[in-house]
């Protein structure tokens, strides 16, 4: 699956979801610290990914994709003590709980994909590499090294 652009990906696009929500639930929140802290790791599961796929490594996106995971549990976490404090309504916890885990899966996905393009990626040979090994099986001959 390829993507033109951060924004293509369905987990950024509900990670983005996730901000909007989390933003709109706590706009008015009088706990200035617990907001700005919900709204920072929500913010920085987006952000992350963005950045991570406009690096244009598979292994900097991954590191990136670590970091939005991390995120995204934050988020958990603070929602879970958002209901436990009384700041959230009864239905706000269930659509941000169904978001993240969402993303969460979707982050994990890609990880597993990224883990297996790189493993294979090791594993490709130049054509000359192929030939050498080729020509090594069929003289019975143990494979030259290249320095």
């Amino acid at each position: 699956m390829k993507f033109q652009n951060f924004q293509d990906m369905e987990m950024w696009k509900s990670a983005k979801n996730l901000a909007v929500i989390i933003h709109k639930i706590f706009s008015n929140s009088r706990d200035y610290l617990f907001r700005d802290q919900i709204e920072r790791a929500v913010i920085t599961i987006m952000n992350n990914l963005a950045e991570g796929f406009d690096r244009r490594s598979d292994k900097q996106f991954k590191y990136f994709l670590f970091i939005a995971r991390g995120s995204c549990a934050e988020v958990r976490s603070m929602a879970i003590l958002g209901f436990e404090l009384g700041y959230l309504k009864n239905k706000d916890p269930k659509i941000i709980e169904d978001l993240y885990v969402d993303i969460s899966k979707m982050i994990i996905g890609m990880t597993k994909y990224l883990n297996r393009k790189l493993t294979i990626n090791d594993l490709v040979l130049t054509t000359n590499d192929r030939d050498q090994i080729f020509i090594s099986l069929i003289h019975h001959s143990p494979v030259a090294t290249h320095d």
